[in-house]
């Protein structure tokens, strides 16, 4: 069982503090203290990482953001791992992660 701290943005309602866990093939999303948002598998859900800390995932339609306070954790953890090294400068770092979204897409 693997669990990230951060915050939730969804559609219609403020900015809530979250703990998401993954274990077992699952997503579960709490919000503090201890209120329960909602439950899914993995293989039902999809994520993409916006920003370096930033991710965003749907499951039955309906979409998310979480910015995370382990963005490296939970990029592996879910399975959108993305490259962010530089590659000859720091520049560039959002075409990186458009190019690694749309390698992501083809496979």
């Amino acid at each position: 069982m693997t669990r990230f701290s951060g915050v939730l943005h969804r559609p219609d309602s403020a900015e809530t503090n979250v703990l998401i866990q993954i274990s077992d093939g699952k997503c579960t999303i709490v919000a503090a203290p201890g209120r329960w948002i909602g439950a899914w598998p993995l293989e039902k859900m999809t994520f993409e990482r916006q920003t370096v800390r930033e991710f965003t995932f749907s499951a039955h339609g309906q979409e998310w953001t979480f910015v995370s306070d382990n963005p490296v954790g939970f990029s592996e953890a879910v399975g959108v791992v993305v490259d962010l090294r530089p590659t000859v400068s720091r520049f560039g770092l959002g075409e990186r992660v458009k190019a690694a979204k749309a390698e992501q897409r083809r496979s």
